[in-house]
């Protein structure tokens, strides 16, 4: 039994002597880049005054020459200012991605929404043109520019001649988010 006792504990202090590590180690690093909340200024677009048997259209266009066709007075053209991080890509959606109705109680007026979008608050060049959403970097004091325009009705006249009298309104809604 003492050569056993002996065996066993020589065996002990052997296997205690050699250490071996069976795990690994590794630093995975934390960071974060806070970037400016996102603001949206806007105004809205309004076709004002339009008639019967007339085809109105707004060109959204800020460099265009002319912005308003068949609109009799206060047609204005849609603008969303975005404001965030400068020099930061943004996704761009809209709620509608073709025409949609504006209301004036039961009546419906179709509305055809169209864009113009760019780094420059005069325009210059079409960034995108589609409703399906987009994405883009903002300019240099972080802002990027969409302009919205369109046409009513959707015959020949748009808006026909049974049209119903009214005031119509509906929304588009945009969302901004960073990519």
């Amino acid at each position: 039994m003492k050569k056993v006792n002996i065996v066993i504990i020589a065996t002990v202090l052997i296997v205690s002597g050699f250490t071996y590590s069976v795990k690994a180690q590794a630093n995975v690093g934390v960071s974060a880049n806070v970037l400016t909340q996102i603001s949206l200024n806007k105004t809205d677009v309004s076709f004002g005054k339009v008639q019967q048997g007339s085809s109105p259209v707004i060109n959204p266009d800020p460099g265009a020459g002319t912005k308003f066709t068949d609109i009799d007075s206060g047609g204005q053209v849609g603008e969303v200012v975005i404001s965030g991080s400068r020099e930061t890509s943004v996704a761009i959606s809209f709620d509608h991605s073709s025409a949609f109705n504006l209301n004036s109680g039961s009546n419906t007026l179709s509305y055809s929404p169209t864009l113009f979008a760019d780094t420059s608050s005069t325009g210059g060049s079409t960034i995108s043109s589609s409703l399906s959403g987009f994405s883009h970097v903002t300019n240099t004091s972080g802002n990027f520019y969409v302009w919205i325009g369109g046409s009513l009705g959707s015959g020949s006249p748009a808006i026909p001649t049974s049209q119903a009298t009214g005031s119509y309104t509906g929304s588009l809604t945009v969302t901004v988010n960073y990519n």
